[in-house]
């Protein structure tokens, strides 16, 4: 009796929206709500997320910093346009402006406090095979003439995006 509800319980959760689908690409989530879904990925600070035939990528940057009360943090709010560099490991690289405004929050890494912005991307398939072609090593965000702010980006995270990327996008 208690193998045949082990067994019932196991089929009903199997049928279940949440387990019944999964994406082919490997490690892509798929995110289900009222209005529809999406495909969302995540390697490191680098996410990339596909409504429909729309793709937006989000930066993660963090800046400024200290421990406890010694902190230098400032939340700037970053306006929709903002040019962000992204620098391939051969030298070159391709500038990108952000879709929406980003405010930065608050976060506590391993004790140090820190600002922690997402600079969101809308991009076309072209600018994603761009993106994906070589190694990303780093990326900026210019102000005017200034860096506003740069994170350095994990070389296991870059090739985990450009695979997932690669297979979102159908090669």
């Amino acid at each position: 009796m208690n193998r045949l509800l082990a067994a019932l319980l196991l089929t009903s959760f199997v049928a279940t929206p949440a387990f019944a689908e999964k994406d082919p690409c490997k490690g892509v989530q798929i995110k289900k709500d009222s209005f529809g879904s999406s495909r969302q990925f995540e390697a490191g600070e680098l996410t990339i997320r596909q409504t429909g035939e729309s793709f937006t990528v989000n930066l993660g940057l963090n800046k400024g910093g200290g421990y406890g009360m010694f902190t230098t943090m400032n939340i700037e709010q970053l306006p929709t346009g903002s040019n962000v560099e992204v620098l391939f490991e051969d030298g070159s690289s391709i500038t990108l402006a952000t879709t929406a405004p980003a405010g930065g929050q608050f976060v506590s890494i391993m004790g140090i406090s820190t600002t922690h912005y997402e600079l969101p991307l809308a991009v076309s398939v072209e600018q994603l095979r761009t993106l994906i072609a070589k190694p990303i090593k780093a990326y900026r965000v210019v102000v005017g003439a200034d860096t506003w702010g740069s994170a350095e980006v994990n070389k296991g995270d870059s090739a985990k995006f450009a695979e997932t990327v690669t297979c979102m996008i159908g090669g």
